[in-house]
């Protein structure tokens, strides 16, 4: 199982190099955003790129038991130190980057380069003044600032980075400063065991969130932060499915993400870490993984496989000691999960009981709620994160009632992007964190009711899930001319969400005859059953 995430790994190596920037005579040399130094349609190199320095040093300072042409390839040395070049080559004179859009000054982009940089440094054994210079200075910037939003994982890499930086320079402040951070993804802990994201709980963020603090944890011993990552591995253990499948629209940034590295760390006193790997390892070969392979996304995967790959515990559990047949619900997290003999799902209570259910097989059921539109074209839904749906949860069966709100759907235009820039060139460059903080408000956390309600109640058989939705609209404000429910539609925006995933291939529901009642009535009901493919 573990030759499966080191081949997975493995086989974007050769795509990591072709993003690079491999000639020592051009300006960008090392530079891995290819859109900025290849095709040239951007007009900045966004810093989160420079991460793909971390699986080059991975692969040549180790060969995995595999003949790589990359282990001990000066080549492949010789691009991972300039991908560190350039990041700091391209960074501004206070050590920070972008990401996104020019004077972003992108915390998250930061401290993913500056963790990939740092860690490369430690693989390979190298230092050298230039590096030390723009580590200090990236560092200095994360002790001057902070990002708003509960952002559990980049508060997690932020430490990770800065112990990096302390063990590369011996300079406690850093160590200070990372275990500050600490404390604060600490006291986003809910008693559950799950870390804040934005909103609420978000599984695939959470794994990134347990491999992080798990190598903070390895690399300055503390106790508190040991039982606090146990706890978090403990809840995440509930949510791996049936078929080998993790997360999906049910969280609150709506992410697949699978960090197996800090399971693996932590085999020693949380060995259902190891049961998850194993599990989610056939799920891979079963073609259960999600597919994140756009230029910006999968090089957290690929150095987190690695990585595990070399922290593989010998010492494992199986599958069987997986929280399962056991149902639960996590009040907190607004997450129900439903055990069967045949099946597992998994209902999101605070995005209108968005479900996911598999089998041993696969997905054979994804709901991710109601999708309309109205005639005066507004688009509405039921499952943006809402923490006060109110929730009735009896034996086998779990209601949720939830309102409607309105969702954007907004593109770029030439004028558009040209005021966009103008803002990034003023407001942003002057107050990075006040403009974050707008396109939070407008892209992630905005909420505008839609005059309806939804009433979704699932009633869980041996080997069925029975469903009924009762929708509700205020006739004299709104009718419907659009109806529908979606596999996998998505109401915020998060860069890690839209991937590929098997339980996209579940149809779409389109109505057509309740349209016309819900419009004349004010109100529809729709039942259906659903078994096991």
């Amino acid at each position: 199982m573990k030759d499966v995430f080191r081949d997975n790994a493995l086989s974007y190596i050769p795509k990591i190099l072709q993003l690079c920037d491999r000639n020592p005579f051009h300006d960008t040399y090392g530079c891995f955003d290819r859109s900025f130094w290849h095709y040239k349609t951007m007009d900045f190199p966004s810093g989160m790129y420079q991460e793909y320095v971390l699986p080059l040093a991975l692969v040549y300072q180790y060969n995995f038991d595999l003949d790589t042409v990359w282990y001990q390839n000066p080549r492949i040395r010789e691009l991972c130190l300039a991908g560190i070049q350039y990041a700091a080559r391209s960074s501004r004179a206070d050590g920070s980057c972008d990401d996104y859009y020019p004077y972003e000054r992108a915390l998250g982009a930061m401290a993913f380069s500056l963790y990939a940089a740092t860690e490369s440094c430690l693989v390979l054994n190298h230092q050298s003044e230039e590096f030390l210079t723009f580590f200090k200075k990236r560092a200095d910037y994360f002790l001057r600032h902070d990002e708003s939003g509960k952002l559990s994982n980049h508060q997690a890499l932020i430490a990770l980075s800065l112990t990096n930086v302390w063990m590369l320079t011996n300079e406690t402040k850093y160590l200070q400063e990372a275990k500050r951070r600490i404390q604060k993804v600490l006291s986003w802990q809910n008693d559950e065991g799950w870390f804040w994201e934005y909103e609420g709980c978000d599984l695939g963020y959470l794994t990134a969130t347990i491999s992080f603090l798990s190598q903070v944890y390895k690399k300055h011993n503390d106790p508190q932060l040991g039982a606090a990552v146990q706890k978090a591995i403990h809840f995440a253990s509930h949510f791996i499915q049936r078929d080998g499948s993790f997360g999906g629209e049910y969280g609150s940034r709506n992410t697949y993400h699978y960090y197996p590295y800090g399971f693996e760390l932590m085999s020693d006193t949380t060995p259902v870490g190891t049961a998850m790997n194993t599990h989610y390892a056939g799920g891979i070969i079963n073609g259960k993984r999600h597919c994140n392979s756009d230029d910006r996304i999968f090089c957290h995967l690929v150095y987190d496989y690695l990585q595990a790959c070399l922290a593989w515990s010998t010492t494992r559990q199986n599958h069987d000691s997986l929280p399962w047949p056991r149902s639960m619900y996590f009040k907190n997290a607004g997450l129900f999960v439903a055990n069967t003999k045949n099946y597992k799902a998994i209902v999101a209570c605070h995005k209108g009981g968005a479900v996911k259910a598999s089998n041993q097989k696969q997905c054979f059921l994804s709901d991710i709620g109601p999708i309309g539109e109205s005639r005066s074209g507004k688009v509405f839904v039921s499952n943006i994160y809402n923490r006060d749906n109110r929730v009735q949860e009896h034996e086998n069966s779990i209601e949720i009632e939830a309102d409607f709100f309105v969702t954007r759907d907004k593109t770029f235009t030439p004028l558009k992007q040209i005021i966009f820039r103008l803002a990034n060139l003023t407001v942003a460059r002057w107050s990075s964190g006040l403009f974050r903080s707008i396109l939070q408000r407008i892209l992630i956390l905005g909420k505008k009711r839609f005059p309806g309600r939804t009433i979704r109640t699932l009633l869980f058989l041996p080997d069925q899930i029975k469903m009924t939705d009762h929708m509700s609209i205020d006739r004299t404000k709104e009718t419907v001319q659009r109806l529908a429910f979606g596999p996998d539609h998505t109401s915020i925006y998060t860069a890690a969400a839209n991937s590929y995933q098997e339980s996209v291939l579940y149809p779409w529901v389109f109505l057509g005859k309740e349209i016309e009642e819900i419009n004349q009535q004010g109100q529809v009901t729709i039942t259906r059953t659903i078994g096991e493919k």
